[in-house]
């Protein structure tokens, strides 16, 4: 797939489940795109694996938007090379309860 950007999504309000795994994209939307001013409010899962992210700090920044997100997959990402991905993310994403196929377990909280 070609999918570079998340442009022709912003429309999409109602959206509760999204994958765009195997694309090109390389970074994730700003904060009002995951909180509902900028695209959908409701994002419960987010599947973005296997694509070119790696900006850590804004990647952190845009899913902590993410109010309603409860599945997220970003394997397969150069952000996932950060030290203390899981971590970090699982204590990020109010609401995370599978992150990368995995479920989160009360002792990561």
């Amino acid at each position: 797939n070609d999918l570079a950007d998340f442009d022709g999504l912003r429309v999409c309000k109602k959206l509760q489940h999204l994958d765009i795994s195997y694309n090109c994209i390389r970074r994730l939307p700003p904060p009002p795109f995951f909180n509902g001013k900028l695209g959908p409010a409701q994002l419960v899962t987010f599947m973005c694996d296997h694509n070119y992210i790696s900006s850590w700090r804004s990647t952190l920044s845009s899913l902590q938007a993410a109010s309603c997100l409860t599945v997220l997959t970003l394997a397969k990402n150069p952000v996932g090379c950060n030290t203390n991905y899981r971590a970090v993310l699982v204590n990020s994403v109010p609401n995370l309860k599978l992150l990368d196929r995995h479920p989160v377990a009360e002792e990561e909280l």
